[in-house]
Order: C-alpha cells, then structure tokens, then sequence
C-alpha cells in the first residue's frame, strides 16, 4: 500500500502512478500495473536526480501540493485551495525559501491579515477564516518535508485560535413568519455534481409529511431537479439570493442559508428527538458534536425543572 507522502496513487484506469520532482518546478509521472513496479521506478529516477532542496520556494511547493492534491480532493475544494493560494497566501510567502520559512513569517502573516488582509475592503479578515489560511499554508510545509525533505519549521508554531462562535437561530415567530411565505409561494459559476465529501455525508434523510408536501407540488418528472424544474441544478449564488430575498420580504433579519440548518436541528432536540438519530441525520461524525454544539436548556426548561424539583 502507498505510504503517506510518496505521491504513488492508483488511477481510476486501473494502473499505478508515481510523479517525481526532478527539477526545481518539473515533474515526470511513471506508470505500471502494480504498486510495487511504480515503487521500484520512482526509486531508480529520485538515485539519479541532483536536487537543492534549499531553493524551493513557497510558490513552487504550493504548485507540487495542488498537483499532489488533484486526486485526493473534491474539486469544489481543489478550486477553493487555488483561490486562497493566489489571493491571500502567495501574495505574502510566493519568494519565500522553503528552508526560511520559520514562526516568525507565519505569526507576521497571521497579524497582517487579521488587521488589513481583506481584498476589497479597508480592515482584517476574521480568525474563522484566517484559520483556514493558515491550515494550507502548514500543509504546504508538512507536504514539502515529505517530497523535498525540507526541514518543516512551522509544524508546531501556534495558530489562530477561534472562539465558539453562538448560533443565532430564529425566535418562534421569525420561524412562523418565514414558514408562512414559503408555503404561500410556489413554484456564472460552475457546479459541479458529484459525491460528498464524506462517507457520513452520504445519508438518507427520512422527510417531514408537511414538507413533502410543499415537495409533491413542485415534482415535475422524475429526472427533473426539484428546484429548478429542470435537468439543471439551481445555481448556489441564485438560491442564497432568493433566500435573502426571502427574509427581506418577510422582515426578517439577515441569516445564512445555513442557519436552516441549525433551526431544524435545535428544534429536533427541543421536540425531544433522539440524539443519536439527529446526529446521523446532520452526518455528524458522533454524538458529542450533537450534544455540544445543540443541546443547551433554554430559561423556561430550567424554570419547569425547578417547579418539579423535589427534596
């Protein structure tokens, strides 16, 4: 079996491949029908290639990671990795030797975005997303010591760390006003369709009899998206604007489309759902998620539980 880090996987042909870096920003990609053959190829190249570790700069590892990642990932996820790499990251590190790179350019890259690291607005980004910033660039690294045995010197530099942010979901009467109109109303990316990220992501969901209904007035025929009505799927950008849209005709203030999400999971454990089932119905990994980030009693549960309390 492929060890971590070898850059030896299996294609979806059948055969095995192994890229090996034999220049500074060149590769070359040796196939064979065994993983041991590919093994053995790799081994014989890397004997005959002179190499500098210590040239390799950031940009180059990072464009060895994405290439390295291709097959590993979503591609919804290899193009958000893109979009970080070009925007944020390699505007700071792209010169940047590998064998440099210490605490110091991650702690200073750190404080730059958190003050002004916004593209098209005056100010920093917020530790959520700077956190995600950050995890590439230490996987660049930790990449870069396993192809280029670079000594990685960031492994264990300190991070950001992000408060638990509070879930905002909507009073009773928000949730009524909002289930109201969707009731009463019928009917420039590329999307891509393909399976989840995760095995607990691929779940089947039994559906509420209310929302079936609003469902069943929206089938057409059967290989027809529901949303759309067509062999299209709806565009992500398209449903969040009709969701603001939404919220801004009911008088709502404004929420993620994701907050849905966290309305219906907290009102499962508030109906006294359990648990277990609630967290395989969001693919939560375990229960404890669950537990932690949705069950907080309410003042009014307290209030009942005093009035029955007993000595």
């Amino acid at each position: 079996m492929p060890r971590k880090g070898e850059n030896i996987y299996r294609r979806k042909d059948g055969r095995w491949e192994g890229r090996v870096r034999i220049e500074k920003k060149k590769y070359v990609s040796v196939y064979a029908h065994s993983y041991g053959e590919v093994r053995r190829k790799v081994a014989e190249i890397r004997a005959t290639t002179v190499f500098n570790a210590a040239d390799v700069t950031f940009d180059a590892a990072s464009r060895a990671w994405l290439k390295h990642s291709e097959t590993r990932v979503k591609p919804s996820s290899l193009s958000n990795y893109t979009y970080l790499l070009n925007k944020h990251i390699l505007p700071y590190f792209k010169d940047i030797k590998l064998s440099d790179l210490s605490r110091h350019d991650l702690h200073n890259f750190i404080d730059m975005k958190l003050t002004n690291g916004r593209l098209k607005r005056i100010g920093g980004i917020s530790k959520k997303y700077l956190r995600d910033r950050v995890s590439i660039v230490k996987s660049v690294a930790a990449y870069a010591e396993q192809e280029f045995e670079i000594q990685n010197r960031i492994r264990y530099a300190e991070t950001v760390k992000v408060e638990k942010a509070k879930i905002n979901v909507p009073d009773k009467v928000e949730k009524q006003t909002l289930y109201k109109y969707l009731n009463g109303n019928k009917g420039g990316t590329y999307v891509h369709i393909g399976t989840p990220k995760t095995a607990s992501s691929a779940r089947i969901i039994p559906i509420a009899p209310k929302l079936m209904k609003l469902l069943q007035s929206c089938f057409g025929k059967n290989e027809l998206f529901i949303l759309s009505g067509t062999n299209d799927p709806i565009e992500p950008a398209r449903l969040r604007n009709e969701f603001l849209h939404i919220l801004k005709s009911c008088g709502l203030p404004h929420m993620k489309f994701h907050t849905l999400r966290h309305i219906f999971a907290s009102s499962c454990i508030r109906q006294g759902f359990d648990v277990a089932a609630v967290s395989e119905m969001l693919g939560h990994s375990n229960k404890s998620m669950t537990l932690d980030r949705y069950t907080h009693s309410s003042m009014e549960t307290k209030q009942k539980y005093m009035r029955s309390f007993r000595l």
